[in-house]
């Protein structure tokens, strides 16, 4: 939850002509159907609401290359709002540098320190790219010092959270009065 506050606030006003339009091929936006016919059989979706669709995708190698683990894509209702995608966490550096290449140098920068339930610390590195209608996030690690995780989220999807987000605490806020 809390990332998805930090998103909310990171959007950029600024042009970033590095802004990306796709992820993997697949258009950020798209609808599914668009995405259906991309992947016919490494795509498998279903329907935890009235109106978001997860959809995963299996086997989505381009070339020989397959950096990451899952790639679960978000569609509310029919457009790609989110992308979460987990990584082996040594394939961190190469991505961070294939993703500097694409997007240019991150807009900011977060390092931290994170332990282990055995107390074992790890050094966090969370790089974000923001733009008019896209924000990426890079996280070195996510709920484990094993995987790392990617995030893309739209403006759209960012927007729309806050207000229910907005909406749950007005509503909370009213029952404790």
């Amino acid at each position: 939850m809390k990332i998805l506050l930090l998103v909310m606030m990171m959007f950029q006003t600024a042009k970033w002509t590095q802004e990306p339009k796709t992820f993997r091929g697949i258009p950020i936006g798209g609808s599914m159907t668009e995405v259906k016919k991309m992947f016919p059989t490494s795509l498998t979706c279903e329907n935890p609401s009235s109106e978001t669709f997860i959809c995963a995708l299996y086997n989505a190698y381009i070339g020989d290359e397959n950096p990451f683990e899952f790639i679960n894509l978000f569609f509310v209702p029919d457009k790609l709002d989110q992308v979460i995608a987990s990584f082996p966490v040594g394939r961190y550096d190469v991505l961070r540098s294939a993703f500097v290449q694409l997007y240019g140098p991150p807009h900011k920068r977060e390092l931290s320190q994170i332990k282990t339930k055995l107390g074992i610390p790890y050094d966090q590195e969370i790089l974000s790219w923001s733009g008019a209608n896209v924000m990426v996030t890079l996280s070195r690690y996510s709920e484990n010092v094993e995987r790392g995780r990617l995030h893309i989220v739209t403006k759209t999807y960012s927007d729309r959270f806050a207000k229910e987000e907005k909406q749950k605490v007005d509503r909370l806020q009213k029952a404790l009065q």
